[in-house]
């Protein structure tokens, strides 16, 4: 909608330049609606890449929390496989201290 204004301002602002009766009061008037229009795009557009930083940064925790947790889950892998080492080696001690 911004874009679509902003240029029909501008082909507004070239058409009556082009007459042959220039009224610079209201090409002025179009000139200052068209900058007005122009700074509220801008606005908006510096509003979003604030936003999609911000959305960034929020992913990038994300990405590391994660990344916490698939070395938190290998870890554990690695204690439960030392645990079931452990409880073999319970089982070889208890039939070598009776043996059946």
């Amino acid at each position: 909608m911004e874009n679509h204004t902003l240029k029909s301002l501008t082909e507004s602002i070239r058409a009556e330049l082009a007459s042959p009766v220039v009224d610079l009061q209201r090409i002025q008037e179009k000139n200052k609606l068209a900058i007005d229009h122009y700074s509220t795009a801008n606005d908006k557009i510096q509003s979003s890449l604030i936003q999609a930083h911000e959305l960034q940064s929020f992913y990038n925790q994300i990405q590391q929390s994660i990344n916490k947790i698939e070395g938190y889950d290998t870890q554990l892998n690695h204690l439960e496989a030392l645990v079931d080492e452990l409880e073999l080696y319970v089982v070889d001690i208890q039939k070598s201290i009776r043996p059946q």
